[in-house]
């Protein structure tokens, strides 16, 4: 039989019980807008076939930032996904959630992965899946970027750098170096159009573009960003960055600088009443605590490592969570429909009643939750399910 007992609680929209996922109806085109793919190919600028506008305007798509960004940081996110590709699973939590996400050329988009996490931060969520898919993930301004250790590693040091000079140099030009603007490109682009337009349309002048292969891009979005920040995304993926001329008009592209030692501020939501055991675990670097936020200095692998313990040991607040324990013989959709009623949510067959929903299955589990048992009963049907306004929905990719 079916025994439930409340612990915690469904978090918002509790996108996070899907099994696949599917991005929600009117945000379909947001799979393209937050992701960087492989290279398209069949088009080639020197073949004479049109490509689409480089950039276009932002209107549709909404990301939060900065407080907004952190306060959803500190609310619960629970979600299970197996088989998942992590081009479609970052496009449908970048959809779901409204933070931006960006992945590496580099990244194959098709690796699967299968991950869960239960009742932890968004930052926990994106940590996890990272390390799932053997990457770096780190936060830039207010979007998410993934791709190989070692850039994600050095990006939060380079946007530390490229800050103290934007503002200097941008007073002594016209350039708004330092000035917020959203930023979509078309539905297929090259990454040297994105950055010709970026100086075209803000008047600066581009050195060393040379440098750059021919690549095509799926298109992708990024929220209100620095100018100075917009560049950089697109030249992360090659491993580049970029200097800012003395009067500020002109910019010329450079390899990542090589660093054996540099310093990151980390901001933290409370001070940290366990300081001696991160020192500790961090025995290479020079570590200060001052209130909320943490002073670092070392290899930029390490100072990432850091980063990445902070984001661990991160304290959410925790809803309402029904626990299960299932010991029986029934069908899918028996399971199913008591899970469903057991929560007061409505059950949608969003494919009629799928046959695989009929078989009969054995399930031993113990105190699992909600999530982990809808991802049980329909482990191996090729189906997936999310709970979000009051309704249980099975259905396809």
């Amino acid at each position: 039989m079916i025994s439930a007992s409340v612990q915690f609680g469904l978090v918002k929209g509790d996108w996070g019980a899907w099994v696949g996922h599917k991005v929600r109806s009117g945000v379909a085109g947001l799979v393209c807008a937050c992701v960087f793919v492989w290279p398209l190919l069949g088009l080639d600028r020197a073949s004479g076939q049109d490509l689409p506008p480089v950039l276009v305007p932002t209107t549709q798509i909404k990301y939060l930032t900065g407080v907004k960004l952190e306060r959803r940081n500190l609310k619960p996110l629970s979600v299970w996904l197996r088989d998942s590709p992590i081009r479609r699973l970052l496009a449908g939590f970048s959809a779901n959630e409204e933070i931006a996400v960006v992945i590496d050329r580099r990244v194959d988009p098709g690796q699967l992965l299968n991950v869960g996490v239960e009742n932890r931060s968004v930052e926990q969520f994106l940590w996890k899946v990272a390390d799932a898919a053997g990457l770096g993930v780190c936060r830039f301004e207010d979007c998410y970027y993934f791709g190989p250790v070692e850039t994600a590693a050095m990006l939060p040091i380079l946007e530390a750098d490229l800050k103290k000079v934007a503002k200097k140099k941008g007073r002594r030009s016209s350039i708004g170096w330092t000035s917020r603007r959203p930023l979509q490109t078309g539905v297929i682009v090259e990454p040297k159009a994105i950055l010709e337009e970026l100086g075209r349309t803000n008047g600066f002048e581009i050195k060393g573009l040379e440098q750059l292969p021919y690549d095509l891009w799926a298109g992708f979005s990024l929220p209100p960003s620095t100018l100075y920040a917009r560049v950089q995304i697109v030249l992360s993926s090659f491993n580049k960055t970029f200097e800012i001329s003395s009067n500020g008009k002109s910019i010329t592209i450079i390899d990542f600088p090589v660093m054996q030692t540099a310093t990151r501020e980390f901001p933290v939501a409370k001070r940290l009443s366990d300081a001696a055991d991160v020192k500790r675990q961090f025995p290479g670097l020079k570590l200060t605590f001052r209130g909320k936020s943490v002073v670092a200095k070392g290899a930029p692998l390490e100072l990432s490592k850091l980063k990445r313990e902070l984001v661990r040991r991160v304290k959410v607040e925790a809803g309402d969570e029904i626990v299960f324990t299932l010991k029986n013989e029934a069908s899918r959709l028996t399971i199913l429909r008591t899970i469903a009623a057991n929560g007061g949510f409505e059950l949608v067959l969003e494919s009629g009643d799928p046959s695989e929903l009929s078989s009969i299955i054995q399930i031993d589990v113990v105190k699992v939750s909600r999530g982990e048992l809808i991802f049980k009963t329909l482990e191996g049907t090729g189906l997936r399910g999310k709970i979000e306004d009051g309704k249980l929905v099975i259905g396809r990719d």
